[in-house]
């Protein structure tokens, strides 16, 4: 009837306001995902980074205080040379082999097996109740994320990528946990002026 179809026409701005609202809610499911995901990797690069840090650092400081000690002890010029060769190709030779395994962790994180580790990592609930939708959203993040890390790690240096924050990480589960449900309310029927 005409009744029927005018009031179908008058419910068109709240459809279309409702739509607004779910495709928000899917960028920032998809958006959380590719953070999490991106903050994991991260994560994990950057504890080894530190770690080969503090590696450098104590070479750096037993090579200084055997320096050190020498000078302090009078040693022999050939002995002071000795230790100072053998400590600045020791750390050299450090250098070199952790920047290597750096570069082979960075490549292994951001390679198709290593997205995936990340993702059953930060998404181990979601995956052992057997949630559609978080299988849904990976698949269609996962490509996005590998095509965004292909780009910028050709060497395994993912040093560069700018770091995912937990208060950003906060941000978008407080968008998706407070505000979306706001603007849900604002939008539905009883609220919504004609």
């Amino acid at each position: 009837s005409r009744r029927d179809v005018v009031e179908e026409v008058m419910k068109a701005p709240l459809r279309r306001l409702d739509n607004a609202i779910s495709h928000l809610t899917d960028c920032v499911h998809l958006l959380r995902m590719h953070a999490t995901v991106l903050e994991d990797i991260q994560s994990r690069y950057h504890k080894l980074l530190w770690m080969h840090r503090i590696q450098t650092f104590v070479g750096v400081s037993a090579t200084t205080g055997l320096l050190s000690l020498c000078v302090f002890a009078s040693a022999p010029m050939p002995v002071t040379g000795g230790i100072l060769g053998v400590g600045a190709l020791s750390i050299g030779a450090l250098q070199y082999s952790n920047s290597r395994q750096l570069s082979n962790y960075g490549m292994e994180l951001t390679n198709s097996d290593g997205l995936a580790g990340s993702f059953k990592r930060t998404h181990s609930r979601e995956i052992g109740e057997g949630d559609e939708g978080t299988a849904s959203c990976w698949e269609r993040v996962r490509t996005h994320l590998n095509q965004s890390l292909d780009g910028h790690n050709n060497d395994g240096d993912l040093s560069g990528l700018e770091r995912v924050s937990k208060t950003e990480l906060q941000l978008l589960e407080s968008i998706l946990e407070d505000e979306i449900p706001k603007l849900r309310r604002l939008a539905s029927s009883t609220h919504f002026n004609r």
